[in-house]
This record gives C-alpha cells, structure tokens and sequence, in this order.
C-alpha cells in the first residue's frame, strides 16, 4: 500500500516514499479586457493539459473561465496558458465570448476538424435562451502559428435553438476514417442527446450533420464524452455517460460500422451513484489490444472499469462492467466523496499508471489515486488506492473540479496533475488553476520489482517485410507515455492510424496493419513507412508491401 502524501502549502516542498512534491497557482489575466475590475469570478471546471497545439515543442494547458458577470452580462474566455521555464507558465492567448453566458462552463477539445495539419481549440459558448440569434453557439480557433489562434473565430457554427443553451461538451476524432475529424457534442436538460459533425473546409464552411439522436436519450445530463476502441475493430466509439437522479450506469455509445453512424445502449447497470461529470478516461493498461474505459461515480468516489475483450461492441452489456473500488478516507463522511473529475497518469513515475480523481469533499480537497498494480484491470486486487491532500483552505468559495495529468510540461523529467477551482464568488485574484509536480522516483523501487522497463522507447523493423497482406509491428515504452503510430506513403500522405495518442504502460508493444487505410479500401503495393511518437521521441521505419 502506498503512503499518504500530503502537501502542504503552496510552492513548498514535503518529502514521501521517495517523492517531491511542489505545486504552483496560475492567475488570471484581466489586462484584454479594459479596466473592469470584478468582486468575484466563478472559476474554471474543465482543463485540457498537456498539448501542444502550435507544435512549437513547449506543452500548453487549456482551460474554459466564468467570468461572472461583467459590464452587466454573464461572460466567459478560453486562455491558453504556454509553458515558459520550469514551473512557469504564461497566458499567451484568449478570447472573450461575445453576447451573454449561460449555464456551466463546458468542456473544450483539440481536433483537426479539415485534415491540414494544423490543429483547432473547439469551444463551446453557452447562450441563455432568449439572445442574439446571430451569434454562433460552437467555435472553431486554428492555429497558424506560434501561439497564433487569431483574435476572431476560424469558423463558427449555430447549432440551432435545440443545442443553443444545452451543449454540454465537446470531442473530436476521426470517427469514420476519412482522415477528418468530426466534433463529437453532447446535451443536457431538456432533449439530452448528441451530435456528430464535419465540416468541408474553412474557406467556405459547410456543416453536415452525420449523426443527431434525441429520442433514444432518456438520461438527464450527458456530462462527459470519451473516445476508445473497446472492441480493437479499428473505428472508434464515442462513450457517453450521464450525471442523473437514479443510482445506475447507463452507458450511451455511437460507432460508426462502415457505413453509418450507429447507437448502442446496453441495459443499466447497477451503480452505486448518480453518473459521472467530467471522469471518463480511455487507456489499454492490460496491453490487449483494446481500450478500457474508466469511470468515475460523481458521488461517493467510485471507480469502474468497462471492457470488451471479446466480441464486438454491439454485445456489451452489465458483465462487461466491473467495480474496482470505493473511496474510503477520514477527511469524507460515510456515502460521501465528491469527485467530478477524473483522468488517467502516471504522476510517481514509477512506470504505473493511475486514475486520478478530483476530491471535493466534506472536509478538505485532494486527489484519489488508484494506481494500477498489473494483472487483471477487472479486479480489485490489481488496484491500490491513495490519497493527496491538497491544503488550499477550505470554506465555501472553493471546490475542485477539473482534474488532468501531463507528462512533464516543462522539461524537468516530473509529471503534472492540473486542477481547476470552481464555484462562484472567488475572489478575482484568486488563482483558479493550481500545478501540482511529482518528482520521479530514482533507483529501483519495489513496485517495479516484477517489470522488464526499456531503457528507451524502441521501433522495431515490422515482421514480415516485404509482407503481404498482414504484417506485424512491435515497439518498446520506457515510460507511461501517449503513444502515436501512423503509416505513410511515399508522398508523405498519412494513409493509416493505428494508435492515436493513447496512454501507455511500460512494455513491449505488438500490434498489426492488414494494409487497409483509413476509409478501409486497401492500400497498392509499395514502399510505406511507419512513424512512432511520443513527446519528444519520433522514429521512422520502412517496409514494403508486395501483393
């Protein structure tokens, strides 16, 4: 079992079973908007950490603020915070949402929504019901440059007056294999359900619409979106699950089958809370070719675990979700245990990856931490649970929601977990975004004791090669890392992904290309090659496919 590891007070440092741990607040800069000066924001519930979105080498952090009110209306920015040094970062962009703010906060994406390369920030503005009718609901920021998004949306999108006060959060991934990705939206409140788009390009933007379902949601609040491939079939399925009254799993999942868009709801599943918010991660820990989905229950701190190892999605059902634990920890009252985020990581860096969940209880804040032991991911014993007191002072203007984990952000070899502080009547200059940095551990540590780690990450030459038709690829992890796999023709098209930024355990890796592309036709003999990326590390290799 591991130790309890607390930490203090801010930028200060406490020594525990061989880690350090440091933290440091992030501000809000109120310069772009004039000399508007608030009593109070309401703080930031969602943060996407970890990217870097104007590939310019240094990590950025991305998080949705509510301003409260301002020159009389509800307002709400995006900002892009950059890393500039060690445990320092900067605001290097933002935007200010034009009319008037409704609703919560909802959470932002990155996605290449018209295949150039460059990558998008996709925002959501949520509207009170009776505004302008001009002003566009969904927004689209392209970078173009250095920390150049622009001072206007790209391309902007109205949903429509179903979607205009009812979006909840947005996704974005290449769901059909056209080397686009779609944006995947989910609803809440009245006429819950989603949304699966593309648009034709940026010069003249057309929206279509692949796929919008509203009579088969009957849950209350579809909080958060995931995108896996449960069942290894190569297309990617979005996950919903909703944050409701009744004290069960109801598990919402769209896949498209190669030549729709499709939905699959298994029955519900028994469920000691109420949903989830913003808890839902996707990895592949037990290294079967497969992604597992992690949930986690908004009330009283629980962890499930969906799997499909075998079968196809189209058969999940209640033996396909496990219970892994539930919170027990003096700082929370019996049933309670307040977590409203959750995401994946591997923060100790010994190799283990955690699910890490925002703690908002009735005493203090932390974070839970159920570490991975290996073996089977279905099973409790597999899991060891912590937990981190983060001591910012308790009372009723602080919570913490949005939790995410970065694998080192600034360059210094220790992994971040990224919270963000919610409720209304902060302060306005309160720091709404708080950086926790681990430490990794030196030497040999015990909990490695029974693992073979790489020293590097390694790209092997695929076997066969020449091969016709299947050939198989094997690559090594030194370190829990995402992990990126493409092939590419001659022309440097991208002809096939076979792993899109997913989270790995460290390993040694195997995983097969039958010489289909993208859209599922197959590809014309040739020379082709192969690209494996993690952070820093890029390796490329060729083959050949002789038919």
């Amino acid at each position: 079992m591991k130790k309890l590891c607390t930490i203090i007070a801010l930028l200060s440092l406490v020594f525990c079973a061989g880690n350090v741990f440091a933290q440091t607040e992030m501000n809000i800069s109120w310069s772009d908007h004039g000399t508007a000066i608030l009593d109070s924001i309401g703080g930031a519930k969602y943060i996407l950490a970890g990217v870097d979105v104007d590939k310019d080498g240094k990590k950025e952090f991305i998080v949705p603020i509510d301003y409260g009110v301002l020159d009389g209306k509800g307002a709400r920015q995006i900002a892009v915070f950059e890393n500039v040094g060690d445990d320092d970062y900067e605001l290097v962009w933002s935007y200010l949402f034009p009319g008037e703010a409704a609703g919560e906060l909802t959470q932002p994406a990155v996605g290449d929504l018209d295949g150039d390369g460059n990558l998008e920030i996709l925002a959501i503005h949520v509207q009170p019901e009776e505004v302008d009718s001009t002003l566009a609901n969904f927004y689209v920021f392209e970078c173009v440059g250095d920390n150049d998004y622009g001072t206007e949306p790209t391309v902007s999108w109205d949903l429509g007056d179903d979607h205009r006060n009812n979006i909840r959060c947005a996704a974005a991934a290449d769901m059909d294999n056209d080397g686009k990705d779609e944006i995947i939206l989910t609803s809440r409140n009245a006429d819950p359900g989603v949304v699966i788009a593309s648009v034709s390009d940026f010069d003249l933007p057309v929206w279509t619409k692949k796929h919008e379902d509203s009579d088969s949601y009957e849950a209350f609040d579809m909080a958060s979106v995931a995108i896996c491939d449960m069942d290894g079939d190569g297309y990617k399925e979005a996950v919903m699950t909703p944050l409701q009254d009744a004290a069960q799993l109801d598990l919402y999942i769209v896949e498209y089958d190669g030549s729709d868009f499709q939905l699959i709801k298994p029955a519900p599943s028994a469920f000691f809370g109420k949903g989830a918010l913003h808890a839902l991660d996707v990895a592949d820990l037990d290294n079967d070719g497969k992604d597992e989905l992690y949930i986690g229950a908004v009330e009283r701190g629980l962890l499930y675990v969906v799997t499909k190892p075998t079968g196809d999605i189209l058969d999940v059902g209640a033996t396909d979700i496990h219970f892994i634990g539930k919170v027990e920890h003096p700082d929370y009252e019996a049933d309670t245990g307040w977590m409203p985020g959750g995401t994946l990581g591997d923060p100790d860096g010994d190799g283990n990856m955690s699910f890490l969940g925002s703690a908002s209880g009735t005493v203090g804040c932390g974070v839970h931490d159920w570490e991975y032991q290996g073996g089977d991911v279905t099973s409790a014993d597999s899991w060891d649970y912590s937990y981190i007191s983060i001591d910012l002072g308790w009372g009723t203007d602080f919570f913490i929601y949005g939790i995410d984990f970065a694998e080192d952000m600034d360059g210094d070899g220790k992994g971040e977990i990224l919270v963000a502080r919610g409720n209304a009547n902060i302060g306005h200059t309160a720091p709404v975004v708080y950086v926790t940095e681990f430490a990794r551990i030196t030497g040999v540590s015990p909990e490695l004791s029974s693992h073979t780690v790489p020293e590097v990450f390694i790209l092997k030459q695929n076997y066969p090669n020449p091969f016709n038709p299947t050939t198989q690829i094997s690559y090594e992890v030194y370190n829990s890392s995402k992990i990126s796999l493409e092939i590419y023709n001659i022309f440097g098209q991208k002809v096939k992904t076979l792993i899109d930024n997913r989270y790995h355990q460290n390993g040694t890796y195997n995983i097969s290309w039958n010489a289909l592309d993208n859209r599922g036709y197959r590809v014309s003999s040739g020379v082709y090659f192969y690209t494996l990326r993690a952070g820093d590390f890029i390796d490329t290799k060729k083959m050949v496919l002789i038919r």
